[in-house]
């Protein structure tokens, strides 16, 4: 049998080709019929009366956008259907963009219907217009032609409609039956939008019922098939245990009527023979001497549901003592004061001086801070000198210095440019140092944490209250574990569990894991995702239950809040409205005691942020939104 092309294709190409196939012709044809809008609109446009065309020869300047195609085409246009042209470009443009976009939407009226009836309509209305004589388009339109404004087309079907309108109808006068058939016409096409309107508002009900009905009819068939299947997984499950009772009954009755021996036997039989080693001697006395057998089996005793215990006190005091300095490492380094001698410093500090004066840069040095890492250079430059200038030559002078950077900035309050440069024998910083200068012991902060030391050599302690969190980022090995750990460590020199409390979260199981045990923890190290969830879930519940309290006895944040349980010994009266008296109707209160406890800080310590944020985004996301927005005055960093 001989196949079409056509015919063919089908047979040879999936159904997901050729339905492919078929939305890209369509929206090729799409595409051309909007180019073929845009060319009619500019044509339109661009419209003049002297231009060439089948009814005028002109041999002069042709004034159309598009040339003599444009001007020809315009022509025949206006005297075919008038200004019903753009009615019929309108309609090509939202006929173009269905076929482009193929959006699936719900119509009233055909499209095949829609159209065309409504391009009839508006050329009739457009001719029964006296455009030429009218109030409304004299000072508007210049219309050249003898037609009316729906063209050629027009004009005939509105002699039809009055040859039609004399036979038949006496009523209406000759020189109003322009006004009857304008009037006409406006209500048909009203009438046909409101149809459209009508049409499409029904056909979304019906398509809304439908898809209830089909939600309820699933939800149906889910409902009996769950049914049947616990009444069938109950059959099975009551089956199974009649047959494990059953069975226990048969083998204890057997058990009963089994002696001592078979009773070994069947058991020596069951154990493994795998425990016997070659070469050594076996014992073959019997071992039932003094052995006696209590036939009766013990019946397993069921479980007791014990009462719940209370809920545990998380902030509850106890006898702890702060840790001693001395389990820290001593410094046993030389001082870095006496690593360099001044003599050094001053050689620097001229080789210095004489980069600069090589950049054109003049002042004075007149100071030399050395550090543990970096020695500051206070240069004090000369009157006319810009600061900007200085600043960016930081890379030529750590070039110059054979340094492996430099840091060059203005010193504020003073007129004063510090240039930073390495040290070429770097001193390490010590925990311990920090831990027993005056600046961490004697601070006031409320939760004193150690980060290092200045550039003068000085302990720098800073208050994470006021920060009031703290995000810490890096590239690999450049200390951020190290920085975290002192952190830790100082918090717990300084503060004894009463008084912070911490939760850790430590996905990489590294790193805080060597903190399990410690007092402050209110939980242990949490490494796993979901529990890191959990964890920061219930501290926007203790961060709520916290703005609760304090709002009760009417203050702001966690040292407020401390300090008037300290002064009122826990014991607070709240006042509280009962109702409203019946002869007055005044308010009626009622004081309530409320018994507070202190609370403390609350420290939560997340390593691997970035890791937690993959595995668990959305969740993780939303806790430390919420916490980072509201918990500073809880305590809560």
């Amino acid at each position: 049998m001989k196949l079409s092309s056509l015919n063919f294709i089908e047979s040879i190409a999936p159904i997901s080709l050729r339905q492919l196939i078929k939305r890209q012709a369509k929206r090729i044809f799409g595409i051309f019929i909007f180019l073929l809008a845009i060319y009619l609109i500019i044509s339109l446009i661009s419209w003049h009366p002297n231009d060439p065309s089948f009814n005028n020869h002109n041999n002069g300047l042709i004034q159309n956008f598009l040339g003599t195609s444009g001007a020809v085409i315009s022509d025949l246009m206006l005297q075919a259907i008038g200004l019903g042209s753009f009615a019929l470009i309108s309609m090509l443009i939202f006929i173009s963009a269905d076929l482009i976009l193929q959006k699936r939407k719900i119509f009233g009226l055909p499209k095949y219907i829609k159209y065309p009836l409504s391009f009839i309509l508006i050329t009739i209305l457009l001719s029964s217009i006296d455009i030429t004589n009218s109030g409304l388009f004299k000072n508007v339109i210049n219309w050249p032609y003898l037609i009316g404004g729906g063209g050629l087309f027009g004009d005939i079907l509105v002699q039809f409609i009055k040859n039609i309108l004399i036979g038949h109808v006496d009523f209406i006068p000759i020189n109003h039956q322009n006004k009857f058939i304008f009037f006409l016409t406006s209500l048909l096409l009203a009438l046909i939008y409101l149809l459209n309107k009508t049409i499409l508002r029904f056909k979304k009900k019906k398509d809304t019922k439908l898809l209830q009905s089909d939600h309820e009819s699933q939800s149906l068939v889910k409902q009996k098939w769950n049914f049947f299947q616990i009444f069938f997984n109950y059959l099975i499950r009551l089956i199974e245990n009649l047959r494990r009772k059953i069975s226990g009954l048969i083998s204890r009755d057997k058990m009963e009527d089994l002696s001592f021996e078979e009773i070994r036997d069947s058991i020596s039989d069951k154990e493994p023979k795998d425990n016997i080693i070659i070469g050594e001697s076996i014992d073959t006395k019997p071992t039932t001497d003094n052995f006696e057998i209590n036939q009766k089996v013990p019946r397993k005793r069921k479980a007791v549901r014990e009462p719940a215990s209370e809920n545990l006190d998380l902030f509850k005091k106890n006898s702890y003592s702060l840790p001693s300095v001395n389990l820290l490492k001593d410094n046993n380094e030389i001082n870095y004061n006496n690593k360099i001698s001044p003599e050094e410093l001053e050689q620097k500090a001229s080789e210095l001086m004489e980069i600069l004066l090589k950049y054109k840069v003049t002042g004075e040095i007149v100071s030399i801070s050395p550090g543990p890492v970096v020695s500051l250079f206070e240069l004090q430059p000369s009157i006319g000198t810009k600061s900007s200038r200085v600043v960016s030559l930081a890379d030529d002078i750590a070039m110059s210095m054979k340094a492996v950077s430099a840091r060059v900035a203005v010193i504020p309050g003073r007129n004063i440019i510090g240039i930073e440069l390495p040290l070429e024998d770097r001193s390490t910083v010590y925990l311990s140092e920090i831990i027993k200068s005056e600046e961490f012991l004697d601070s006031k902060h409320k939760l004193a944490i150690a980060l290092g030391k200045n550039i003068g050599g000085r302990p720098v302690v800073v208050d994470l209250a006021n920060m009031p969190h703290l995000l810490i980022a890096g590239t690999t090995g450049s200390g951020k574990s190290v920085g975290i750990n002192t952190m830790i460590l100082s918090l717990l020199y300084k503060y004894t569990p009463e008084d912070c409390k911490m939760i850790m979260i430590d996905p990489k199981m590294l790193e805080l894991s060597i903190y399990e045990g410690i007092p402050h923890l209110l939980t242990p190290v949490v490494t796993e995702p979901k529990k890191a969830i959990v964890a920061l879930k219930w501290i926007i519940k203790e961060m709520e239950k916290r703005y609760k309290n304090m709002s009760k006895i009417g203050v702001r944040n966690l040292d407020g809040y401390n300090n008037e349980v300290k002064k009122h010994g826990g014991v607070f009266k709240h006042k509280i409205q009962v109702g409203y008296d019946e002869k007055t109707g005044q308010p009626n209160y009622h004081n309530e005691e409320i018994n507070l406890k202190k609370m403390p800080f609350i420290v939560v310590i997340v390593d691997e942020m970035a890791d937690l944020m993959a595995v668990a985004g959305k969740d993780i996301e939303t806790s430390v939104a919420r916490l980072a927005a509201m918990a500073r005055a809880a305590g809560i960093h």
